[in-house]
């Protein structure tokens, strides 16, 4: 099935920054790409004024383009409310069962729902709909049209064969119906049902513990080649692209490259507070014809400077015509002011002054046309604020990609409640679940699976749930040579995955697994970390945080290196090892000196809590079991990570 192309218009006053409009827009892309409710392929996101010429403009741009426009906010009661007036007379024949839908629907959660003022239509073969701009409302209303969108576009677009396949399935009173919405809007339609229910079973009988291996069936490989795999596999991830305004856009990485519109500065501007003069005049009184201040014409502003005469000037400030230096006011003598003080008639210049002297010339920090930032470039504070300079107001930047982090074993237990006996706080889903924000993916929380016998269909459901609804699935346990370790097993046999490999020639981290399979027309990429804190931690670095800055568009996405010096001996494993280390400023040598942070066990999570770096230890060799104090090896910077 073709996903929807779906393109999404937030409505906001950015003056209101920080306000709902920051959450709308990113949780109706995870709701809408991650295939909960329908296979959909997220065309463009963009936030808009809430100004009628710039709602419309959207709305025509977009809806060429896509089967669904959905547009979120200004549909309520306030003067600035003018989404529905903006849209309506766009649409060429309107969709009252729609809103009949939503309103119904939204009733049944709230009565204020009733303050609503929703229009739906179509606009040539584009279903566009008008949302509310509460996330929350958002959402559930895009949950209640989830039922009709795929048909109205197989409609639109004249897909005979569906749309007869449904109306078959009509005469026989097979098609799903939607649950009647509940208070917390958590219940909804998904056609993916009827699509997988033949699915359900699993063909993995973890019943067979005499049967299972006793050696991985999968070879061991180095660590680079592992990480090549992973790159290969990711460079074919299919990234969409939004509009954002610069207001909204921290964080993001740009998918364009950003040419200055205006020079900077955009006329000659002083570099100091003092007085614009003709530099040939040299040192001597000069008549003071008035001021030039920052960002405001003052009486001086447009006088032509000639011999013998000045404008006083502030830094920033628009440099007279006529004059070819500024002399800073501590170079100066008041010579003459009016009686009351309030002017300076003439002052005596003390040093003489050069050509250029304090001038900042046109474009003489960014040329216009300049090259200012390159697509794949993280927007940081100092990127936003170059934009800024230069003119630019929105930004088309990368969607994010989704990853759902999800625990697995039953011997893992939620925090917050009395420990049960032979049972561990889970760790893993938090520490990965607060780190990978930092990579731009926007992140989900699919909960622990546990691996009992019995519970095995619901450990299947859980991961084919978490697929459904994010580009990225990263679980923790389950991938080593236990009898109940089953996440490869499940993922191959019962969900069709590839796995790439499934251990690593390193330590710690050796059953480390990636798979890529396809659901919902789309391909998706599984990580299978191992269940242990530093295991899963250490492997996210080195495996996860790469490959989705890649997917979120950044150029630079591996991590950074230093080369630093051993405080102490180090003993050395077989495997090349990554040890947890804190990193101070030598008092003799040119490099860092590290020390490891305690017990390098896999399971010991304070080993994780003060390390800012991973030490690369070669593996031992019958000429080397160690690493002497003082001996320099590579180190990958975490701080921040960890």
């Amino acid at each position: 099935m073709d996903p929807l192309k779906i393109g999404i218009i937030i409505v906001s006053d950015r003056a209101a920054a920080g306000s709902s409009a920051d959450l709308t827009g990113p949780r109706l892309s995870a709701l809408l790409e991650g295939g909960e409710l329908f296979v959909a392929k997220l065309v463009q996101r963009m936030v808009v004024a809430d100004e009628r010429a710039d709602i419309q403009a959207a709305v025509t741009g977009l809806s060429d383009r896509c089967d669904v426009l959905l547009t979120s906010g200004g549909t309520g009661f306030a003067a600035r409310d003018v989404t529905p007036e903006a849209v309506a007379p766009l649409l060429e024949r309107s969709a009252p069962g729609l809103l009949a839908a939503m309103l119904h629907g939204s009733l049944a959660v709230t009565p204020l729902a009733m303050l609503s003022r929703p229009v739906a239509g179509v606009r040539g073969r584009c279903v566009v709909v008008t949302l509310p701009g509460s996330p929350k409302a958002a959402e559930e209303c895009v949950r209640l049209l989830a039922p009709g969108l795929p048909h109205a576009v197989d409609l639109l677009r004249d897909r005979r064969t569906r749309v007869e396949h449904v109306h078959l399935q009509l005469q026989s009173d097979t098609v799903p119906q939607r649950a009647t919405p509940t208070a917390g809007g958590d219940e909804h339609y998904c056609q993916h049902q009827h699509q997988h229910q033949h699915q359900a079973g699993s063909t993995v009988d973890p019943s067979q513990v005499s049967r299972r291996h006793r050696r991985s069936p999968y070879p061991t490989i180095p660590l680079a080649r592992a990480q090549e795999v992973v790159m290969d596999a990711v460079a074919g991830y299919e990234r969409a692209v939004e509009t954002l305004n610069i207001t909204a856009a921290q964080d993001r990485v740009l998918a364009e490259d950003i040419v200055a519109k205006v020079p900077l500065p955009p006329f000659p501007a002083s570099v100091k507070d003092g007085y614009a003069v003709c530099s040939a005049d040299g040192v001597g009184v000069r008549h003071v014809l008035g001021a030039s201040n920052a960002g405001v014409d003052g009486d001086g502003a447009a006088s032509t400077v000639r011999p013998g005469t000045c404008v006083r000037i502030s830094t920033g400030a628009a440099v007279p015509a006529g004059a070819d230096a500024v002399v800073m006011v501590e170079q100066t003598r008041l010579a003459e002011a009016s009686e009351d003080g309030t002017r300076e008639l003439t002052v005596e210049i003390l040093e003489a002054p050069r050509a250029g002297q304090d001038i900042r010339p046109v474009g003489s920090d960014i040329a216009k046309g300049t090259l200012v930032l390159d697509s794949g470039r993280r927007l940081g504070p100092f990127e936003l604020a170059s934009l800024a300079a230069v003119g630019v107001c929105q930004v088309t930047v990368f969607s994010r990609p989704t990853v759902a982090v999800m625990s697995t074993g039953n011997e893992v237990q939620e925090p917050g409640r009395p420990l049960e006996p032979g049972r561990i706080y889970d760790t893993n889903r938090l520490s990965l679940l607060s780190a990978l924000p930092a990579t731009g993916a926007c992140v989900i929380d699919a909960g622990i699976a546990i691996d009992e016998p019995e519970q095995q269909l619901q450990q299947l459901a859980a991961l084919r749930s978490a697929l459904h609804r994010a580009d990225v699935l990263v679980t923790t346990g389950g991938v080593s040579m236990g009898e109940r370790d089953l996440v490869k097993r499940l993922l191959t046999d019962d969900l069709g995955a590839q796995v790439h490999f499934g251990r690593v020639f390193m330590k710690p981290g050796m059953p480390t697994t990636f798979a890529t399979l396809t659901l919902d027309g789309r391909c998706k990429y599984v990580f299978g970390l191992p269940g242990n804190p530093v295991s899963a931690a250490v492997c996210s670095v080195l495996h996860v945080m790469p490959a989705l800055r890649a997917m979120a568009g950044l150029r630079d996405f591996q991590y950074s290196k230093l080369r630093v010096q051993l405080e102490s001996e180090v003993r050395l494993d077989p495997r090349p090892e990554f040890a947890r280390a804190t990193l101070t400023h030598s008092q003799t040598g040119r490099l860092p000196v590290a020390r490891v942070t305690g017990s390098q066990m896999s399971s010991n999570v304070l080993s994780l809590c003060r390390a800012v770096a991973l030490l690369e230890l070669p593996a031992r060799t019958d000429q080397r079991a160690s690493l002497p104090a003082g001996a320099e090896v590579d180190a990958i910077v975490v701080f921040g990570q960890l």
